[in-house]
């Protein structure tokens, strides 16, 4: 690393990404790029997302070379493959070097040599990497240092878990509205066929009042017969057998 000159207080960066309030992520990862490469003393900034073993540039900072955003790679052609292996920081002052890596040959394609990433959590998983790089070798990295980067991870972990469940509940707002509307469908005028009884749905076609219970509310629905229904089909009425069997009770 260079010297501290010029170098924002050691807390103030991550402090300054973790009180953002509920600002969008990318509002967030933006400043987070910026303060961190001024802090890192690094002039490239990358912010990553992995997924099933692909690494996936999401936001870029300083104009990487050869590292654009939405540009994929596996993840053990990268530096990061460290990060996510040892769910921890990895740092390297000369990515060059480590010539038994396969990131080597990836680090020397696009001009990385110093190196330093740390995991964004979501979830109790890593889901991302927040990376600092220079095309320069670079000091050993101050443990200061590491644990600035670490808050600073932890603090995109924290706004990314938010977008995570504001989405759920979004979601989860939209299935209750149509589920209310499906049931207050059942309070309002219902088009019903004065012959077989069906109803008419918003498509215009005709159901059976059965299906179109079930299907609109809550309720479960089982079948039986009424006493005049049952004298219609079958030919005697209930209502007699009834009394019927009254006396029969009360003589015997």
């Amino acid at each position: 690393m260079k010297s501290n000159e010029h170098r924002v207080d050691e807390l103030s960066w991550p402090h300054q990404v973790a009180s953002m309030g509920h600002r969008h992520f990318d509002d967030v990862s933006q400043t987070c790029l910026d303060l961190g490469t001024k802090y890192m003393q690094m002039p490239f900034g990358v912010i990553s997302s992995i997924h099933r073993n692909v690494y996936r540039i999401d936001k870029v900072f300083g104009r990487p070379p050869g590292l654009e955003v939405d540009d994929e790679w596996s993840v053990e052609e990268t530096p990061c493959f460290r990060v996510l292996a040892a769910e921890c920081i990895f740092s390297c002052p000369d990515l060059l070097e480590d010539k038994g890596a396969d990131f080597a040959i990836f680090a020397q394609k696009h001009g990385i040599r110093g190196f330093i990433s740390a995991p964004i959590w979501v979830n109790q998983s890593v889901q991302g990497t927040l990376s600092f790089f220079s095309n320069e070798v670079q000091e050993t990295v101050d443990p200061k240092i590491a644990q600035a980067l670490e808050l600073a991870a932890f603090g995109l972990s924290r706004f990314l878990e938010f977008e995570h469940f504001k989405n759920i509940r979004e979601l989860m707002n939209i299935q209750l509205k149509e589920a209310l509307e499906d049931v207050k469908a059942l309070h309002g005028l219902l088009p019903i066929c004065a012959s077989c009884k069906k109803i008419r749905d918003v498509d215009g076609l005709w159901v059976k009042f059965e299906e179109y219970v079930a299907k609109h509310s809550l309720a479960q629905l089982s079948h039986g017969l009424c006493k005049p229904c049952v004298k219609d089909l079958y030919g005697f009425d209930p209502y007699e057998m009834d009394s019927e069997e009254e006396e029969c009770s009360c003589g015997g």
